[in-house]
């Protein structure tokens, strides 16, 4: 949990807005701007429920990805978890400036992980995605995921990166 966090993001604590955007909101200033993030009340692309197993959570990803992909101005993603959505959205700022949002897609509430709730999630969605996304019918790649093959610690928040 981040210092600054009252409560694990989503679930409660205090309201998020797209962090360090001026006048945040319009889809347009976002684009021109640094990489920003997703608040909670602005995100359709979170899995609100709790996941039952990762396959839920591999699949809810599967169709935000491939809603990405096919609105044609992304063409890349990355996949990551981390404990401090905050946090991890400055060290993205300074190392990877070509990315315009950060989504986060799934985060597990503190009191329902165990020892391996997310352990290698992380890992499980970059093998299944290292591909990248590719159209259905012609095979054409839309997005390339732009992932190493490791993955992290285990860490409550499941997000991507779009550019």
């Amino acid at each position: 949990m981040c210092a600054n966090e009252a409560a694990p993001y989503p679930t409660g604590g205090r309201a998020h807005v797209i962090l360090g955007m001026p006048g945040a909101g319009s889809r347009a200033q976002n684009r021109s701007m640094a990489l920003s993030l997703i608040a909670p009340e602005q995100n359709r692309w979170l899995y609100t429920r709790s996941a039952v197993n990762r396959k839920q959570v591999i699949e809810h990803l599967r169709l935000v990805l491939n809603g990405f992909a096919n609105r044609g101005e992304y063409t890349k993603f990355y996949i990551g978890m981390t404990g401090c959505l905050e946090d991890r959205l400055e060290g993205h700022r300074k190392k990877r400036p070509e990315f315009k949002l950060m989504i986060p897609i799934y985060s597990e509430p503190v009191e329902y992980m165990e020892v391996d709730s997310f352990d290698h999630l992380e890992k499980l969605a970059i093998d299944t995605f290292k591909g990248g996304i590719t159209h259905p019918d012609t095979k054409k790649l839309l997005m390339k995921c732009d992932n190493g093959p490791s993955g992290a610690a285990p860490k409550n928040h499941l997000y991507i990166l779009v550019g």
